[in-house]
């Protein structure tokens, strides 16, 4: 059985509000290659990942720059039709790739977490007195798509 992690999720959460705790936090748009958290994760039902999304939209945009690591953080993505690539890790495709690729992966990783939680306009960052966006997606390039 797998873990709830939205409670796991919240009290994390929860101890860095009554901490004070800001900064960055990454949140993985398919997370261990289970599935997109824009359309379903394998394992966890429907209402556990809109409880996670809420989440992160409501407890952590507030406090933290959020940023997607990569898709998966597992293995590879084949992005043609978001299948995992059997025995190369996202890690060893990645370092392979050239520029045009990793933004195309890595503005993939972006689109899926910019419309699942960090669908606000830019505030200014908790973290410094500069005017950033609330989420570092806005900043990646965004490549042109074949």
């Amino acid at each position: 059985m797998l873990p709830a992690f939205p409670s796991l999720h919240a009290r994390v959460v929860a101890v860095a509000h009554k901490a004070g705790i800001a900064g960055a936090f990454t949140v993985l748009p398919f997370p261990a290659g289970l599935g997109r958290i824009d359309q379903n994760l394998r394992g966890y039902d429907e209402c556990e990942l809109k409880e996670w999304l809420n989440i992160a939209r409501e407890l952590l945009v507030p406090r933290f720059d959020i940023h997607p690591k990569a898709l998966s953080s597992t293995l590879a993505v084949k992005l043609s039709d978001m299948s995992l690539l059997k025995n190369i890790s996202e890690h060893a495709f990645l370092s392979g790739q050239d520029e045009q690729t990793l933004a195309i992966y890595l503005a993939t990783a972006s689109d899926i977490l910019r419309k699942q939680v960090c669908p606000a306009p830019a505030q200014p960052s908790r973290t410094t007195s500069k005017s950033t966006p609330v989420c570092l997606l806005e900043q990646l390039w965004q490549p042109k798509r074949p």
